[in-house]
């Protein structure tokens, strides 16, 4: 048992809250570990718990969950917040997320259980369910999408403009290989946040982007879903492996950015874009102002886009990308995605 002295300092560290790091030694898991223990044996109130990258598995009655360390995380019962955030793209599937639920409503004070890189099950069978619960009705939050469970039709449903604000002031990444229903969704807290004015920092497609529609100017996402375009997007980033766009791609993407007054940047990465762009099918105000066309197609030079010449710039040594450079990042960029 912790002395008083010991007790004070674990209420000070608990206000503030335990983010545990998948990078940390089995020895700082396990005394992190023990002080979380103690925390719930004298009633003292966790503010949160984030495992960060550090979640392997959770035992089917909830009562603890397994580190990748191999340190176990017994159920806590003062924990207000449980926050897990994997490795991008993890699936999380229903059987889990229950054995989860579980183990987030053994805590007396518990408010949200909150998830972020990963991917969640579309629904979840009723015997995941307990009627106490729903009777608890704390929040279950998705937070790369936006949404929550509603504990009654278990599934998911847009968020608070809070929880939306929070979403958008990290960013919205869409990955390739995420399935369709996570796109729908991710779009939705998009359309949403454009709709309330709500500030999107950034929004990230990582090898998700297959072309923009003619006719709409949406963005044609690889599953198919239309990404609208957005009021309030900030920036936009192209993350597309091994891809040579072309000036449709560029002039689309560029003009898709457009819609929203405040976006300043469209940074294009890993892929290939043309030597010269004519920026004539830019609008006006986008070639007189301060807004950012960026490149690095090889994750070692950047390129800034001279919007009156067309010509790519070197954003280190301020000198125009000459053409035989261009042949030679070319033939090197075919080379690495062949």
């Amino acid at each position: 048992m912790a002395s008083i002295a010991d007790l004070d300092t674990i209420r000070e560290c608990c206000g503030l809250g335990v983010v545990i790091y998948k990078k940390c030694s089995s020895h700082m898991h396990k005394l992190q570990m023990h002080f979380l223990t103690v925390a719930s044996q004298n009633n003292i109130p966790v503010n949160h718990v984030t495992l960060h990258q550090c979640f392997r598995s959770i035992s089917p009655d909830g009562s603890k969950i397994t580190l990748q360390s191999g340190q176990t995380l017994p159920a806590l019962s003062t924990v207000k917040i449980i926050n897990i955030v994997t490795e991008n793209g993890r699936k999380i599937p229903a059987d889990e997320l229950a054995h989860l639920l579980k183990f987030a409503s053994q805590s007396r004070r518990i408010e949200d259980l909150s998830f972020q890189f990963c991917e969640m099950p579309p629904t979840l069978p009723a015997s995941c369910i307990s009627p106490e619960m729903k009777s608890r009705n704390f929040k279950v939050s998705w937070i790369d999408s936006g949404h929550c469970l509603d504990l009654n039709l278990r599934t998911w449903k847009i968020a608070d403009l809070d929880t939306i604000r929070t979403s958008c002031r990290i960013g919205v990444e869409i990955y390739k290989q995420c399935s369709s229903h996570m796109h729908k969704l991710q779009v939705h807290l998009l359309t949403v946040a454009s709709q309330n004015d709500v500030p999107i920092r950034l929004i990230r497609l990582c090898d998700s982007y297959r072309a923009v529609d003619d006719t709409t100017g949406s963005i044609i996402l690889e599953s198919g879903v239309m990404l609208p375009r957005l009021s309030s997007l900030d920036e936009l980033v192209i993350h597309a492996s091994g891809r040579e766009l072309t000036e449709e791609d560029v002039n689309g993407l560029v003009n898709y950015s457009n819609h929203s007054s405040q976006c300043s940047e469209v940074y294009f990465y890993r892929c290939f874009l043309p030597w010269n762009v004519p920026t004539d099918r830019f609008p006006a105000h986008l070639r007189s102002g301060k807004f950012l066309v960026l490149w690095d197609p090889e994750d070692k030079e950047e390129f800034t886009l001279d919007l009156a010449s067309g010509h790519w710039v070197n954003h280190a040594t301020k000198m125009a990308l000459t053409e035989k450079e261009y042949q030679d990042m070319l033939v090197r960029f075919r080379l690495k995605y062949k």
